[in-house]
């Protein structure tokens, strides 16, 4: 190798990647409190869901950090140009268009083999598992909006963004978490990122004009996007078990929604009742309390099938 160190070119990249410090911390630390908070509202089997999502979302992730390591030297090294930014934007829309058809490559295929990585115990975490895709998605478009202002040395806008998603995530994280265990912390991180997506996309308008077009990347990335929760978003819902306010949850009769809209066939049982048509009470002890019917007020009552209901002041049979 010819040449040798340069003091003044190392701290000028320092100096050009400093502004990017408090957004890898942020990440680093939304990691670890989107799983605590997780476990603190729904308990460690909402979180060995979300670990399954996490881990399919990963194959898209992969995808997008591949074109991300390979584009973005390209993208410095064409300069500023009229030319140079329109070959961008043409890359960008090819990225934006090759991540979109892996999403839904995964999605399509992730009911079959969430079952047959972890058994017919994980098919709840399909809809987790589509939200992590639109993640991956949200990512995607994070950097390519972002590219402009990279291109422009502008790197606090990246920085920005990124600590924005992580805010974002967290803050909706402990209301959504409590409510959808799994699927709640996907949909606020996901929507974390597309935030992120957004406020880069405004921050780098003023850098260098690439000419993304944008309401093609919308639609595909959109079309997408809905592939992947696609009869998961009316159904994360598990019906609530309203008796005094209690805000427990059940699932819905038939089953978890695939990600491509086909039913899991899950149908947690207690009783003798499929969990969604089991007859609901306030009286029972907590031990005969019905699975997936998450209290989040345990020192009262809990909701139990009519047909395991004990006499008053006796004691359930086994």
């Amino acid at each position: 190798m010819k040449g040798r160190l340069s003091a003044e070119l190392g701290r000028r990249l320092a100096l050009l990647g400093l502004p990017l410090v408090p957004a890898v911390l942020a990440q680093w630390v939304s990691e670890f409190a989107n799983r605590a908070i997780l476990l603190s509202q729904s308990g460690p089997q909402e979180v060995a869901y979300f670990s399954v999502a996490t881990r399919f979302s990963s194959i898209a992730l992969l995808v997008v950090l591949g074109f991300q390591l390979a584009w973005q030297p390209a993208a410095f090294s064409l300069g500023e140009g009229r030319a140079a930014l329109q070959q961008v934007a043409t890359d960008g829309r090819r990225i934006m268009a090759g991540v979109a058809g892996s999403v839904v490559a995964v999605a399509l295929s992730s009911p079959e083999l969430v079952v047959l990585a972890g058994g017919r115990q994980y098919s709840p975490a399909l809809p987790a598992v589509g939200l992590s895709l639109v993640f991956a998605l949200g990512y995607a478009a994070y950097h390519t909006a972002t590219l402009p202002s990279a291109i422009s040395r502008r790197m606090r806008d990246l920085g920005l963004a990124a600590v924005l998603a992580a805010a974002i995530g967290i803050t909706l994280n402990l209301w959504l978490s409590g409510m959808w265990g799994a699927t709640g912390t996907a949909a606020a991180i996901a929507v974390g990122q597309v935030g992120a997506a957004a406020v880069g996309f405004l921050l780098a308008r003023a850098r260098a004009p690439v000419p993304y077009p944008w309401g093609r990347i919308l639609v595909i990335s959109g079309a997408a996007g809905f592939r992947c929760v696609r009869g998961d978003l009316p159904r994360w819902g598990r019906e609530r078990c309203l008796a005094g306010g209690v805000g427990s949850r059940i699932p819905r009769r038939g089953g978890t929604r695939g990600i491509a809209g086909r039913s899991s066939g899950h149908r947690p049982t207690t009783g003798g009742f499929p969990c969604g048509q089991a007859k609901l009470s306030r009286r029972g002890p907590i031990g005969s309390q019905v699975p997936g019917c998450r209290d989040p007020h345990p020192h009262r009552q809990p909701c139990v099938p009519i047909g395991e209901q004990p006499p008053v002041g006796g004691t359930t049979r086994p």
